[in-house]
Order: structure tokens, then sequence, then C-alpha cells
């Protein structure tokens, strides 16, 4: 991001008061005209040194203050940037330009950009026939976790100018982040609803996370089980939001697959905020297997079971692949640096199990499926059907909510839910208790899903349906004693 500087407001300010100020200013005038001339000929450190004199020497003219703070930028010294030019706005409030550039040097020293988005309204508000201010606020929105209201301000930038190459720029940026439907809460009882963040506090008594159903009648000797949960994307810096509660969706399906589906503990691997390099080292690519293939390939392994809970993104053109998204991903190259879900299809099916079930908790992940239905396209590929199920949160490109109130996504959540038993005895997506028999097959959880995703989505005014592809609705997920 380059700070909007110009050498030419320091001529203009330094003349100007040279011209009007008091006797006891013009050896600041005369400082700052040579500061002035020292930073076109590129001598910033004599340059700040003159503008550093020109201040002391007289404080009470903000232009000096100014004229440090811009100085300063030029040696990429930020924290004294904007130390000298909140002075400045601080006795001259009403300079649009000044307040933009203070605005700038925040965005630039990583802090308070709250403060950063209200310099940057004031100054649009002054002058709003300038462009860069336009860009400078919607780039502080961004920075204080409003990627909603940038795009709008920027999108509005846009249709104004549409051939400043900064705001096309910025809008590029900004509508990719667009592209990412981010989890969004479903209400707590009380209806009132709480933020995204990683450090929510998880809840304490939700029915999924205790008492979970011990090892039934189904011991699974000889499956191995990933488990990601991609959940701390803000750290890194691109615009995207965290997924709230994926890394406690993560922690809690590892417990139901080896207190309830019989996996043995050593043969669960659990990732969180996985990178795209671990997220290829763990699933391979087209060419080269990654280490799921790879036990695959030593043989002795007769089910798989693969869970991710975190971002996902639409396809970036038409009938192209959505996304898994690692953590570190620039949304931006998503095409390059992002998990394409015809890469995953072919992985999965590399691995030639006997079974293997897929559980994605991620918008558009029902891309994968072709169809609506789970057993209808028998022409699907390369999903190897008839030996891999997957249930998937969303149809075509969905959005999937989370539950806040249970600490999970609501998909996560009612799959567990689901193992826990309250899927048995649903046939044909209604409950009939005589069909109860303690166990809970792969038929019972897709009816089981397809009835109370969409409710629970409803609470939030929201059209969430499940997708459940492939596979035999009788294999059996778990049975009870």
């Amino acid at each position: 991001m380059k700070t909007v500087l110009s050498v030419a407001a320091f001529f203009i300010w330094s003349v100007f008061f040279l011209s009007s100020a008091a006797a006891d200013c013009r050896e600041a005038a005369n400082a700052a005209k040579r500061g002035a001339e020292a930073m076109e000929q590129n001598n910033t450190a004599k340059g700040v040194s003159l503008f550093l004199e020109a201040y002391q020497n007289c404080r009470q003219n903000p232009a000096y203050a100014f004229n440090l703070g811009m100085a300063y930028t030029e040696t990429k010294n930020y924290p004294e940037a904007e130390k000298y030019l909140r002075v400045a706005v601080d006795q001259n409030g009403g300079n649009p330009v000044w307040l933009n550039n203070l605005a700038r040097v925040m965005l630039e020293n990583g802090k308070n950009p709250d403060d950063a988005v209200r310099f940057g309204k004031k100054a649009c508000q002054l002058d709003p026939n300038n462009s860069a201010f336009h860009e400078t606020l919607a780039l502080a929105q961004k920075q204080a976790g409003d990627p909603q209201g940038a795009f709008e301000t920027i999108s509005l930038a846009n249709r104004r100018w549409p051939n400043d190459s900064r705001i096309s720029s910025v809008y590029a940026e900004l509508e990719s982040l667009q592209n990412f439907a981010f989890r969004t809460e479903v209400p707590l009882k009380n209806g009132q609803k709480s933020t995204a963040s990683h450090d929510k506090t998880l809840a304490k008594n939700s029915d999924a996370d205790i008492d979970i159903p011990p090892k039934g009648l189904i011991s699974r000797p000889n499956s191995v089980a990933l488990v990601i949960g991609n959940q701390r994307y803000a750290d890194r810096n691109f615009g995207v939001p965290d997924v709230p509660f994926a890394e406690n969706d993560a922690e809690i399906m590892e417990k139901y697959l080896v207190e309830t589906l019989g996996y043995e503990k050593i043969k669960v691997f659990r990732r969180v905020n996985v990178t795209e390099s671990e997220l290829k080292r763990l699933l391979g690519t087209e060419g080269e297997p990654g280490q799921l293939e790879n036990i695959a390939s030593m043989g002795g392994v007769d089910e798989f079971f693969i869970y991710y809970s975190g971002h996902g993104h639409p396809p970036t053109r038409n009938g192209g692949p959505s996304y898994l998204v690692p953590v570190d991903a620039d949304p931006q190259y998503i095409n390059i640096n992002g998990y394409s879900t015809d890469r995953f299809k072919t992985v999965v099916a590399r691995l030639n199990a006997q079974k293997t079930t897929v559980v994605l908790d991620a918008c558009f992940s029902g891309r994968i499926a072709k169809d609506k239905g789970r057993f209808k396209n028998k022409k699907m590929t390369p999903l190897n059907e008839n030996k891999v199920v997957h249930f998937l949160a969303t149809q075509g490109e969905q959005v999937a909510a989370y539950y806040d109130e249970h600490s999970h996504g609501l998909f996560t959540y009612l799959f567990l839910k689901g193992l826990r038993g309250e899927a048995d005895g649903y046939r044909g997506k209604r409950y009939d208790p005589k069909s109860r028999d303690r166990i809970v097959t792969v038929g019972e959880m897709e009816d089981y899903l397809m009835q109370y995703v969409p409710l629970y989505a409803l609470q939030k005014n929201k059209s969430q349906y499940p997708s459940v592809v492939g596979g035999n609705p009788n294999w059996e997920l778990t049975r009870f004693r």
C-alpha cells in the first residue's frame, strides 16, 4: 500500500507560511523549504532533520507537524509518521488531505483500524470528489473487519471512476473476498447474535459434546480417519475472517470417531488450521500421492473417514470446481492456492478402500454433487460412488451456517446428533419409532439431515439443504449395544 504523498505539498505549505508567518516562525519556514528540497533530491535523512527543526521552532503551526509526519513515511517509520500526523489533524481537523494521509499511515502501521475508518470517512465527507480518499476508506474498512462495508464503498467508487487503476485494483481484491460465503450465525434462543471469532467462549452444555455414546458393537481396527478444522484465517492478513468453532468441530468429531465409531485413536489424525502445503502433503495432488494415499498403498486399510470444517470458495469460472480453503490462501489466487473439489474427488477415489466416508462442513461443498438426490445420478465420476459416501453441508453454491448456541457448524452439530442415535428410525425422511434398531445407517443419516438441517437454518432465515452422494444406504455408521 503506497501512502498518498506529494512532495509538492511541502513547497506549498512552506512558501505559504514563509510569506504569512510571524517572525518567530520564519526560521521554521526556511527549514521546511530546505527540507522539501532535500526530499526532492531523495536525501530523506536530511529532509526529516530539517522538517523536525521546523516543527520544533514553530509547534503552533500544524503544517510543520504534517510535513514532518509525511517525511517519516518516506523512511517507512510509520509510528513516528502517525504521531506527527495526529498532531497536525488535532490542530486542523478540517483538511481532507491530512485526514486521508493519516488514515493511510495508520493502515501501514497496522494499528487502530477503527480510527483509520473514522478519519477516512471524514476525508470523504469533506472532499467527496477525490477517488484516493474512497480507496483509503475501503481499505480501512477491510482492515477493521468490515469486508461488506469495504466492498460497498469501493463498488460505488468503481462505478464513479471506472478508469481509475487504483480503484479497479482494490475493487478486484475486495470482490474476490465477497466470493467467500462466511458461516453465519444461527440466533441464540434469546434472539441475540454474537460475532464470529476464534476466541469465542465455547458452549458448556452442548448436548453433542457431553455424554458421547460409548463404543458400540462395531470395531474398526483397520480404519483410518483424517479430521481437519480450519478456523484461524484472519491472522494471515488476507482479509478472510475466521470460521467460528471449526477447531471445536474437529476435536469433538475425533472423540466420536474413537469413542463411538470404533476407530483406534492412533489411527485418527486431527489437524487444525492447515496450510496449503500441509493440505497437499496430507491429500496429495493430481499427480503425486499424499500421506493418506501412501497409507492406503501399504495395504491393511479397509475404511477411510475424512472430515473437513472450514471455508469453502465458489468456482472461479463457469462449470469449474469449488475449493476447500487452506488458512493461508489468498482469495485473489484461490485457483492456485485453494484445494479444488475436483482434485479432492480424484484423491478420494484413488484411496480405493472398501468404504470411504467424507463429511464436508463448508460453503459450496455441495458443488461436489451434480444433482440434489443421492442415488439418482449413476453417471457421476470419479466419485467411485459404490465405495464412497459424501455428506455435504450444502447443495450447489449455498452457504453453511454455524450454530452459536452449541459451538459447532450447524451441519456438524446435526451430524453428531445423528451419530448419537437421533438418526436411528428415519426412513424416507420420516421418523418411525418402530424402525429403531440401535443402528445408524447412511440412509437414516441422510433422511435425518435432510429434514433437520433446513429447519435449523430457517431459524436464521437462511436456506441450507445438505447433499448426500454415493455409498450404500444400508452401510452402518454405528451400532449401539
